[in-house]
């Protein structure tokens, strides 16, 4: 039987073989989604420096060595208790209350070798009933929360003695011994600059939420089955800069959370909106068959799918069944939807040639209908329009690239198409320069043809952040939830068939497709 130091050398053994890959890390950042934040009220309490817990009847500003006991209903302090300077207690952190007893994560950060333990208090005396302390830990505890029959817990990794990505979350039994382990999406990790989760609990849902250090945002996460890596599927904004929070069992959606700067604790309601709820997109195979190949797909987020053909434009519902198909001049590119609107970058003559050789356009098409409802010259992007993708009110246009030229370029327009700027993106020579471009989880991406197929990632400010060797240069479109959708076609003797499959971020590969969508 495996000891609990033999758990803790292949987890650590497994995460430190994860952390030698990949390219340059951007924060990549799923939106809110559904969810929603409130602000109801605040409450002085000077305890509040580390995180809060709550129960029925009252919340608990937690300090390094220190405890408050407040009323829910007025705020007012009616008990507590600190330790001494030099004692055994040094950094308490996230609290939770279960059966009358307050359960605090407590390590001696900053101080080396790492210690951790969950020290344990009488709520009705505030008085010190027991602890847990363990056996060479993987890392600074930081939190530790009830789930099933036994506890989920955050050993923490920050930047000033150690690497944040070791940080992890471990699924324990009742009797504290090791179940599962899971690691921080890379993206996720960067968000905490530096530092590592400093709140956690599993809140609606069976979902677990986590903060950071400073940033006034809960991420919302996923469990999967068997350990490996948490989903980020939501960032949320929040009124609490990080540290540790709260849900307030007795109350649908109370949140409580501390502004530590302040010294206040801070209640809140976090809503789920039913009729946001965010749709769950899958892999789909297109209707028909058609002559040219695939040039890009799009979707409206809600219940169709776009898919732009060589010389067809075609809609079809999430499931791949056509609805509309209609004819369309040659050359179609990749497209984008917006606001009911169907744009398509178009190019009419020679991709991948000198300046003067090409007449790009975007084509406008009512995405209920695809009837055309107007075009657009852009004659900025002088080797052929190959790429349309929308962000934060400005369009991006994208394209073909002579033989050699060690840069991309990419055309920045308004919303009524006057150019504002071209922009170089340094990632080296792409063969036809880019097929596809989408805004998604908080970066830029692009699709390239080559051998093998090139995928670029570029920040807000289209720096390049990444390059790796992934196909998605038929089809590459963000969804709300983080992932991508990811055009492939096949050709038959009949023509050309068209599929999309789903992928997820990945610091080693850029992209993965997900399995069994």
């Amino acid at each position: 039987m495996a000891t609990n130091r033999d758990r803790w050398r292949r987890w650590g053994t497994a995460s430190a073989l994860l952390l030698g890959l990949g390219s340059a890390v951007v924060a990549v950042s799923p939106d809110a989604g559904p969810w929603k934040h409130r602000e109801l009220r605040r409450f002085a309490a000077r305890e509040a420096n580390q995180g809060v817990a709550v129960d029925a009847g009252y919340f608990y500003a937690i300090d390094n060595r220190a405890l408050g006991k407040y009323r829910k209903s007025t705020g007012e302090r009616v008990g507590g208790w600190e330790g001494p300077a030099g004692g055994r207690i040094k950094h308490l952190n996230a609290g939770a209350v279960v059966a009358g007893k307050l359960y605090c994560a407590h390590s001696n950060y900053p101080d080396q070798p790492e210690e951790s333990s969950v020290e344990i208090w009488a709520t009705e005396t505030m008085r010190p009933v027991g602890r847990h302390v363990f056996e060479k830990p993987p890392g600074s505890l930081t939190w530790v929360v009830p789930r099933g029959e036994g506890w989920l817990a955050c050993f923490a990794h920050y930047r000033t003695t150690s690497d944040p990505a070791r940080s992890r979350v471990v699924q324990f039994d009742r009797n504290w011994q090791p179940r599962e382990s899971w690691r921080f999406p890379a993206p996720l990790v960067e968000r905490f600059a530096g530092y590592s989760a400093s709140g956690g609990d599993i809140g609606p849902g069976e979902r677990l939420f986590v903060t950071g250090h400073d940033a006034r945002e809960l991420y919302v996460l996923e469990l999967p089955d068997g350990g490996g890596e948490l989903v980020w599927r939501a960032t949320l904004p929040i009124s609490a800069a990080g540290q540790a929070f709260a849900w307030d069992r007795g109350t649908a959606g109370s949140f409580y959370s501390i502004e530590r700067k302040t010294r206040e604790v801070i209640v809140a309601r976090i809503t789920r909106d039913p009729g946001a709820t965010a749709v769950r997109f899958q892999a789909a195979t297109c209707e028909g068959v058609y002559p040219l190949h695939l040039q890009g797909v799009a979707t409206d987020g809600r219940e169709a799918l776009f898919w732009s053909w060589t010389d067809t434009l075609a809609k079809t519902d999430l499931r791949g069944r056509l609805l509309r198909r209609v004819p369309a001049e040659n050359h179609q590119g990749d497209l984008c939807v917006v606001d009911g609107k169907v744009y398509v970058a178009v190019n009419l003559r020679e991709f991948n040639e000198p300046a003067g050789r090409a007449d790009s356009w975007v084509y406008v098409y009512d995405a209920r209908t695809l009837e055309r409802l107007a075009r657009h010259p852009v004659p900025e992007a002088v080797h052929g329009a190959g790429g349309i993708a929308h962000h934060d009110g400005r369009f991006l246009v994208v394209g073909g690239l002579p033989p050699g030229v060690p840069q991309n370029f990419l055309y920045e327009y308004d919303t009524r198409f006057r150019f504002r700027k071209r922009h170089e993106l340094a990632s080296g020579y792409t063969r036809l320069g880019i097929q596809t471009v989408t805004w998604g989880a908080g970066s830029w991406w692009f699709g390239c043809y080559g051998t093998p197929q090139v995928l670029l990632r570029a920040d807000a400010g289209l720096r390049l952040t990444g390059r790796w060797e992934f196909n998605a240069s038929l089809g590459l479109e963000g969804l709300p939830d983080g992932r991508f959708l990811i055009g492939q076609n096949t050709e038959t003797p009949e023509g050309y068939t068209g599929r999309v499959e789903i992928a997820r971020w990945d610091a080693a590969k850029g992209l993965v497709v997900e399995k069994g969508e």
